[in-house]
């Protein structure tokens, strides 16, 4: 067992055995592979559907920063379906990808079915209306970007950049591909293996 895996197992001890706790996954770099000095372990804790609480938290154990969610089934339903609404597939994408700790009635495998099922759904395309506004859009801010520079301001790295986040995230849209943060766009488009282990589909 690997040094990360013991504080997991560390950390499960005040959750495993309660009567309102019914699963546990864990996703994440440590279980795709290829963690960095910065990356924490992420855990789900599914909780009984008739709970009225949920949490969210971050806990050190063996110096490992293991950040948990703590939530009934209904609420990953409403996740996936809001990631789905804004083009987003992190709450499916950590499911799918995830390791079942413990599974006792079944709910985790049933969220991991759901959760491919949500990511394979297509996106519906942009309606005329919508696209003409995000085609103004697009051309304000590069109105605004090219005063800018001819202004010669100070700031012109910070709006050019912004400006082509933006432009990345509205070319997603149209295309209706999922939308990706804009630290991991580099390596979305040349690294193939880190494509792979975020279901990417670009």
């Amino acid at each position: 067992m690997e040094e990360w895996e013991m504080a997991l197992e560390e950390f499960l001890k005040d959750w495993k055995y309660r009567n309102d706790v019914v699963g546990a996954l864990v996703c994440g770099s440590y279980v795709t592979g290829n963690p960095s000095k910065r990356s924490d372990i992420d855990v789900h804790i599914i909780l009984s559907d008739d709970v009225e609480w949920r949490e969210r938290g971050n806990k050190i154990i063996n110096g490992f920063l293991i950040e948990y969610f703590a939530n009934p089934p209904k609420q990953m339903r409403k996740y996936f379906q809001q990631d789905f609404q804004i083009q987003r597939t992190m709450s499916m994408v950590q499911f799918i990808t995830g390791k079942i700790l413990f599974d006792n009635t079944g709910i985790l495998n049933e969220l991991k079915i759901e959760a491919e099922n949500w990511r394979n759904m297509e996106y519906d395309e942009l309606n005329k209306t919508v696209l003409e506004i995000k085609k103004y859009s697009l051309w304000d801010s590069l109105d605004n970007l090219k005063d800018c520079f001819e202004q010669q301001r100070v700031d012109f790295p910070f709006v050019y950049f912004n400006a082509l986040a933006n432009l990345f995230s509205e070319y997603c849209q149209f295309l209706r591909l999922k939308s990706i943060p804009y630290h991991q766009v580099h390596s979305y488009l040349v690294d193939p293996a880190y494509s792979k282990k975020y279901l990417n589909n670009v």
